[in-house]
């Protein structure tokens, strides 16, 4: 039994602490404003059940009498704790009017509490004026706000009407003169209050706290799927560069291929210069040119426009004149091959290819100080 008494005091403990540092001091200031109204409210009851009397002030008694004027301030905290907590609701105008009401019965406030220290009776008078003009406020505030705000301020203003109640029947039995046990209704209205504020307050925290958990799931989810989309970023990228790759292998292949036809048609056009038989060579070299010039270069475009689908159509926007041979230096560029590589794919010399690099240039207005090959993986 200690033991778990023990815990539940460190559960107590850690849970007012982490109340205090996320919300107390929070940027609304709604649970320090709630805080000093149950103090203040707290002081004023302790006063009247004698306890401060006889337990805390006993050697100063005039000091123990001027603690009444502690539910005055506790009225002042509770509209400043309102006003605030209608930062949760549509009711603007309504904060800006209550704004303006705090600021006059803080002045009220002031002058009561400096005239209590010199004719103490006369200032309860204008207390109790102070107290009814609140009271009236409240009513007032409840009438108008009550089908507009949300379950959390309806508890609130109920338990204020409760309050109110009490004190007016307090009030009412002072002024026709009965005496007896008068503050009885008027407690009994705070302590009902109190419970319904604490009800409200702690309905706040565990939507609060709801909302949290779901803020942080969120923030979980985002980032899951922003893992989830990196990886797919890596995957393909690692897909493009496995195309590129295969898509250069593949080039030099069919260069190989380009370049056995090559000498194959000079053989055979050398033969079928020499041989005057009847079988006619030339139907041999026309098919194998048909098939140098057209078929393999296909196929490696097929492979490049899966890698760079977007180069072509962005290359025609640059320079809408540009010739076939054009369009195949700059897709060896694209892959990043140097001049001499494309020298040996295309069966070209390399001077042949800087003369058509220089002529693009020039084509398309590059500058002499930018590079052609970045310019080229610019593209698409």
């Amino acid at each position: 039994v200690a033991e778990i008494n023990k815990k539940n005091w460190q559960g107590f403990i850690g849970i007012t602490g982490r109340v205090s540092s996320e919300y107390q001091f929070s940027v609304n200031k709604l649970y320090l404003y709630y805080f000093l109204y149950i103090l203040f409210t707290g002081v004023f009851l302790a006063n009247t059940f004698g306890i401060t009397e006889k337990f805390i002030f006993y050697n100063f008694p005039t000091f123990d009498v001027h603690l009444q004027s502690t539910f005055l301030f506790s009225q002042f905290f509770y509209f400043i704790f309102l006003h605030e907590l209608l930062k949760l609701e549509d009711v603007n105008i309504w904060r800006k009017y209550l704004l303006n009401y705090i600021f006059f019965i803080s002045l009220f406030l002031t002058g009561i509490f400096i005239l209590s220290l010199f004719k103490f009776g006369v200032a309860m008078k204008y207390s109790d004026f102070y107290t009814i003009l609140n009271i009236s406020v409240i009513v007032f505030s409840f009438s108008v706000l009550y089908s507009k705000v949300k379950r959390t301020i309806k508890i609130i203003l109920a338990g204020s009407l409760v309050t109110v109640m009490g004190a007016l029947v307090t009030i009412l039995l002072s002024f026709i003169n009965i005496y007896i046990n008068n503050l009885i209704y008027f407690e009994v209205g705070i302590f009902i209050e109190l419970l319904l504020f604490t009800i409200a307050i702690n309905y706040t925290y565990s939507q609060e706290i709801i909302e949290r958990q779901v803020g942080d799931n969120k923030n979980l989810i985002l980032k899951l799927e922003t893992i989830k989309k990196e990886k797919e970023n890596l995957l393909l990228k690692r897909s493009i560069e496995d195309y590129a790759r295969e898509l250069t292998t593949k080039s030099f292949i069919i260069q190989e291929k380009e370049t056995l036809l090559s000498n194959i048609i000079c053989q055979l056009s050398e033969i079928n210069k020499a041989n005057n038989s009847e079988y006619n060579m030339k139907q041999i070299t026309d098919s194998l040119r048909h098939n140098l010039t057209n078929t393999p270069w296909s196929e490696v475009e097929m492979h490049f426009n899966k890698v760079h689908p977007n180069f072509y159509s962005s290359l025609n926007q640059i320079c809408s004149t540009i010739t076939s041979n054009e369009r195949k230096l700059c897709a060896f560029l694209k892959l990043n091959l140097t001049t001499k590589e494309i020298a040996i794919l295309t069966g070209k010399s390399v001077n042949t290819i800087d003369v058509a690099r220089s002529r693009f240039r020039k084509k398309i207005g590059l500058d002499n100080t930018e590079n052609l090959q970045t310019f080229i993986a610019n593209i698409g």
